[in-house]
């Protein structure tokens, strides 16, 4: 974990007394170099699932999209993925999504809101 993200949260906890963490709302597996070629699909993370109400639903992302960068990072290329790659994020933080949906590239952008887990 970078060293700013643990600072950040020891002082939100000494602000407010919990330990928050940044939430988009998706289910995804993730898709790698080998499949992608194979299927002749982007590397990333295919969205099983999208949590309605979520920073994801809101953003307009849908089950079978797959994210192939957030923030220009390549999800595909972090080890732990996306879940990798949010873990480094804040609540609040503003960001830009790139993905995959029915041959086209597109992009969005979602605000991450507090983990309710």
């Amino acid at each position: 974990i970078p060293i700013n993200v643990v600072q950040d949260a020891i002082e939100n906890f000494n602000k407010t007394g919990k330990f928050e963490r940044a939430f988009l709302g998706v289910q995804y597996k993730m898709i790698s170099k080998d499949l992608a070629i194979s299927n002749e699909i982007p590397e990333g993370a295919y969205l099983v699932s999208v949590v309605d109400g979520s920073p994801a639903d809101k953003a307009g992302l849908e089950q079978g999209d797959i994210i192939t960068k957030m923030d220009a990072q390549s999800v595909g290329s972090v080890e732990g993925g996306l879940a990798k790659v949010i873990s480094q994020k804040k609540v609040g933080d503003r960001i830009e999504i790139e993905y995959y949906r029915d041959g086209e590239k597109k992009q969005t952008t979602a605000h991450l809101e507090e983990s309710k887990q």
